[in-house]
């Protein structure tokens, strides 16, 4: 799943990079940024669909099935039954 990483985040690779290693790190910085705002945006959305809060972004509102209501819903009844 491809992803836009917002200018903030290029432009805070772009300075961090550059003051360190000059263009080389810009060029380091930028992929290596990207990467770890990528695991870190799907750690956040997993954790909200552990809680069943809907993913709501610019493009999508995620959506969950029937079925993984139903199974989410037999979790929580069987977690509160021990």
């Amino acid at each position: 799943m491809w992803s836009e990483v917002p200018s903030i985040w290029v432009l805070a690779a772009v300075t961090i990079g550059g003051n360190l290693m000059g263009i080389a790190g810009m060029l380091i910085f930028i992929p290596l940024v990207s990467v770890c705002y990528t695991v870190f945006r799907e750690v956040v959305y997993l954790r909200l669909k552990e809680k069943h809060i809907k993913r709501v972004t610019t493009t999508a509102v995620e959506e969950y099935t029937a079925q993984e209501w139903m199974a989410a819903e037999k979790k929580l009844q069987e977690g509160a039954a021990k």
